[in-house]
């Protein structure tokens, strides 16, 4: 697990820690960690909580950016090798 899907696994987990049912009472705790449901978290957070929690959730949202981020630069790099790869496969075949 990469540092920033660690981070936004542990703001996840905080979340649930310190609103709990109070807030969260419609989300799982023991739901995998996406950002598309860290996301969903991190609204309930503004929608429903006090300054702390939307100071949380912006936390959230910054980690669920970085995620994404990271998975794309990850994406973009794989298919540039296989890019790459077939590239070189096909002139040594010609």
């Amino acid at each position: 697990m990469s540092d920033t899907a660690e981070r936004l696994a542990r703001l996840y987990g905080e979340a649930f820690a310190r609103y709990g049912t109070a807030l969260l009472w419609s989300k799982r705790a023991d739901a995998p960690v996406t950002p598309a449901g860290a996301a969903v978290v991190a609204r309930t957070l503004r929608r429903e909580g006090d300054h702390a929690a939307w100071a949380l959730a912006r936390e959230i949202d910054a980690a669920c950016a970085e995620v994404v981020e990271a998975a794309a630069s990850r994406d973009a790099a794989d298919g540039s090798a296989k890019e790459g790869a077939a590239a070189a496969g096909g002139s040594a075949l010609a």
